[in-house]
């Protein structure tokens, strides 16, 4: 079994490889400069439990009410005794010394066994966090971080840094490292902190993450022993070594398991969130995902077996659930897609590749309808899975690019019945465009925005903070320029970004004009991009953005038959009007049953999408 696993999992780390990232931190100097948005800081995790720990094969559950320590033997998957305490406890730490529980009162030594129980003098109480490295117990309080050794309980260290706000409130310890990560508390913008611990339990000097507010703040963060991942409760990861970003794993998480050295069994990155396990490679390559009856709140492993721990109906209560790796392979599939002839839709988004292949998505339905315009028929659609926010066609290869919730990325290759893993992005998107075989997202973080680009291996290529949401992305593969608004910033404006055949943004610019951009979707560049209209009948130079003369009317699109335009215009009671026009002229037109949703040259024709009573109509003229 353990062969097979590995070599699916050496399989899907060969096809990533390393990220390459141009980091643009620099702040756009124009007339519309915004105060920097406050950083958003996201509430802990919420489990039955209060902390949860693992040392070696046994994992223990903090509880306050009632207070005890409960146990779970991983080799023998049973539990063992409880161990009781005397007061409220606020946190447990374990190692090879014993185990260590932090109290409103004091603190208490148990043995690994479970006897014992003495006041451990010296060491703070009513600690905030409790944590162990190298024979030295270390505290949290009062935004100073204490260290004791535990062989004679002697306070060795007192780490304070200026104001306390280098001072995370809560940390985990790298047990094999020597680091100590946090959040920072008490300061906006928030970064990640990482501590050294000496041998000797003296503190180094504290280093922050270099992104000073780009990612929202919490209060939760997990790390290898090796200290090599550091992943916080929003499920965003960072390198170790230097705190710089490393990748998302698919949105806020419940808890996760990160081993990181595969010599007794199979490394990965294993990520709870409620009802659904993801594994993950190191290179956070997706393995698999297993949908859960039930939802969880912890996870463990050992060996190749995933435990998962549930609070139960009893207070203190927990269930275990064990599962061994392949079973992610074993799982749930997503229900099939529907079929269009049967089952109404109406198309959150819809487009036309170049071998005429119209792309219909519904987000509710969790499809990618296909319809063939040179068979004029449906073909098979693919089912999405997941909770499908976006979907972007990548026109010349016949692909269709979605974006989940969480910030997970897919692809749907021609003829596939469901999209293959692409990436994660940090959190959840709010935006996308497919640039021909790149796709660019737009999320929450950096100031204000940040565009993110991936390839087609899922790599991302480029990251630019200081940016804009748009709720259109249009691509103009003539000029490599993805054109888009800046919405939510007064005056809105139109902007481009060109990206080159490596997926970095070479140049960038808008509108020399601010205040008179009439900022109406769509956006439509002409195939060769010379010209780009907007929905508002503006136009603009696709090279300079200098005003042109406009085009005659407002639409709800617009497209083109070699050098005529095509408008689609909505129509009283629910119709749609296409109009052609040859040098702004109009030289025909029709009326089509539904209301508008897309036009689309292709050849001769012109391919239009309408909805009427829920249902989607497809027209050719």
């Amino acid at each position: 079994m353990k062969q097979s696993v590995l070599a699916l999992v050496l399989a899907v780390v060969a096809s990533s490889g390393l990220l390459a990232r141009a980091l643009d931190a620099t702040p756009p100097n124009s007339a519309e400069q915004m105060a920097r948005p406050a950083q958003q800081v996201v509430e802990s995790v919420s489990t039955p439990w209060l902390r949860k720990v693992q040392h070696q094969a046994v994992v223990y559950f903090l509880y306050a009410t009632p207070a005890v320590v409960r146990r779970f033997d991983l080799d023998a998957g049973a539990w063992l005794a409880d161990i009781h305490l005397d007061a409220v406890p606020k946190s447990i730490a374990v190692s090879n010394e014993g185990i260590f529980v932090n109290q409103n009162i004091n603190v208490r030594r148990f043995d690994l066994s479970g006897t014992g129980g003495e006041i451990f003098p010296v060491a703070w109480t009513n600690a905030d966090d409790i944590g162990i490295y190298n024979g030295f117990l270390i505290s949290s309080r009062d935004r100073k971080l204490q260290s004791v050794r535990i062989a004679d309980a002697v306070q060795v260290a007192v780490y304070e840094s200026l104001g306390g706000y280098y001072t995370p409130r809560r940390f985990v310890v790298a047990a094999d490292s020597g680091y100590l990560f946090g959040w920072q508390t008490q300061i906006s913008p928030v970064d990640i902190l990482r501590i050294p611990v000496s041998s000797n339990g003296s503190f180094g000097a504290h280093f922050a993450s270099p992104y000073h507010g780009d990612f929202p703040g919490g209060t939760v963060v997990y790390a290898s022993l090796d200290a090599s991942v550091v992943i916080d409760e929003l499920g965003i990861a960072f390198r170790g070594a230097d705190l710089t970003y490393r990748s998302g794993t698919g949105g806020q998480l419940s808890d996760v398991f990160i081993q990181t050295d595969g010599a007794e069994s199979e490394p990965g990155i294993f990520v709870l969130r409620g009802a659904r396990l993801a594994w993950l490679t190191t290179e956070f390559r997706e393995v698999g995902v297993m949908e859960l009856a039930q939802s969880a709140q912890g996870i463990s492993k050992h060996g190749d077996t995933v435990f998962l721990f549930r609070g139960g109906a009893v207070l203190g209560s927990i269930e275990v659930h064990q599962h061994q790796l392949l079973d992610f392979f074993r799982g749930r599939r997503p229900p099939p897609a529907p079929n269009p002839n049967q089952v109404p839709f109406v198309p959150d988004s819809a487009d036309l590749s170049d071998t005429g292949i119209l792309y219909l998505f519904n987000r509710n339905q969790r499809v990618v309808h296909r319809f063939s315009v040179d068979e004029w028929t449906y073909l098979r659609s693919a089912a999405l899975g997941f909770e499908p926010r976006f979907a972007s066609v990548n026109r010349a290869g016949d692909q269709v690019y979605v974006a989940y919730e969480g910030g997970r990325l897919g692809v749907l290759n021609p003829g596939s019945v469901a999209p293959m893993f692409l990436s994660f992005g940090p959190v959840t998107a709010t935006g996308m465009g497919a640039a021909d075989e790149f796709v660019m997202t737009v999320d929450s973080t950096g100031a204000w925005a940040s565009h993110r680009i991936f390839n087609q291996m899922g790599q991302e290529t480029h990251w630019l903070p200081w940016n804009r949401f748009s709720q259109e992305f249009s691509w103009s593969r003539a000029t490599r320029r993805m054109f888009f608004f800046r919405d939510g910033t007064s005056p809105n404006d139109l902007h481009f970004e060109e990206i080159s055949t490596q997926g970095t943004v070479v140049a960038s610019g808008e509108t020399p004009y601010h205040g008179t951009v009439q900022t109406v979707y769509p956006i439509r560049p002409t195939p060769n991009g010379a010209r780009v209209t907007l929905g508002s009948g503006q136009v603009f130079d696709g090279i300079n953005l200098t005003m042109l003369a406009p085009f005659p009317v407002s639409f709800k699109d617009l497209t083109w038959i070699g050098n005529d335009a095509v408008s689609m215009h909505a129509e009283p009671g629910g119709s749609t009007r296409l109009v052609r026009w040859s040098l702004n002229t109009p030289v025909a037109e029709t009326i089509l049953n539904g209301a508008p949703v897309r036009a689309f040259g292709y050849g001769s024709e012109v391919i239009a999408v309408t909805t009427q009573g829920g249902a989607t109509l497809i027209h050719r003229w």
